[in-house]
């Protein structure tokens, strides 16, 4: 079994045959027709949570549920700021900004603070901060993002199941594919458990002692989606990049 979700922003499939048991956290399995349990469908990971918690915030590890909701209503108006900066000529005006908030959810996937409600995707350790070496820091600052070459996986994944959790155990990384400063021999523990109809608890730990101080962890939670799945590109109706090249164009005559 092969997986490569290592929390990039983006709408996340998985189709699952089979895993058993029961956690004292979950009170309902999910099972398919067949009797096993199900985590088939399509799920979402975006979340306005940075990676790490914002210094401003200190030690405080959860938002309080309206802070959550005030999280993911300031997301989606500096999606809606972004907007008005890059096509200007169909910017929303203030007046106007709960629709234009509303209408988001028809062309980008909701954006929603993960059920433990945490400051930061990571959880541990407790400050909320990746435990770099020096040596994995600068690496991290000084090294590009990696790219993957057309269909290479980034490393090995085997997968197994504890209880209601799908265990997916990732070595042996692509040079090329290294996340955050990691070196090749970075091992990432990713778990999946199904906790409601329409969530998956998302969890993964991070290890490699040439980068990291300790092993280190994330979490965010996975929603289920009715929205179907998209090729991400450009359309030739693209009327907002015609907009963008034209003022350029204009702006060059002025000079």
């Amino acid at each position: 079994m092969r997986t490569q979700s290592l929390l990039v922003a983006v709408i996340v499939v998985v189709v699952i045959l089979a895993f058993r048991g029961g956690g004292s956290a979950q009170t309902k399995t999910f099972t398919t027709p067949w009797g096993h349990p199900d985590l088939q469908g399509v799920w979402n990971n975006q979340t306005p949570v940075p990676m790490e918690r914002p210094k401003e915030l200190g030690n405080k590890a959860t938002f309080t549920k309206e802070e959550a909701a005030a999280a993911e209503q300031n997301h989606a108006k500096t999606i809606v700021g972004f907007i008005n900066q890059v096509d200007p000529t169909n910017a929303c005006p203030p007046e106007k900004e709960a629709g234009c908030i509303e209408s988001l959810a028809v062309w980008l996937d909701t954006v929603k603070v993960a059920r433990n409600l945490r400051t930061s995707l990571v959880v541990s350790p407790a400050n909320g901060q990746i435990p770099y070496t020096a040596e994995g820091r600068k690496r991290w600052l000084s090294s590009p993002t990696g790219i993957a070459t057309e269909g290479k996986e980034p490393g090995d994944s085997r997968g197994h199941w504890e209880g209601q959790t799908l265990v997916v155990e990732t070595t042996n990384y692509d040079d090329r594919m290294l996340f955050r400063g990691a070196t090749r021999n970075l091992r990432t523990v990713e778990r999946f458990t199904r906790v409601a109809a329409d969530a998956i608890d998302y969890r993964v730990t991070f290890t490699d002692p040439a980068t990291y101080a300790t092993p280190w962890t994330v979490e965010n939670t996975m929603w289920k989606s009715d929205a179907g799945m998209y090729e991400a590109d450009c359309h030739e109706g693209n009327y907002g990049l015609a907009n963008i090249l034209s003022a350029a164009r204009a702006e060059e005559k002025k000079k």
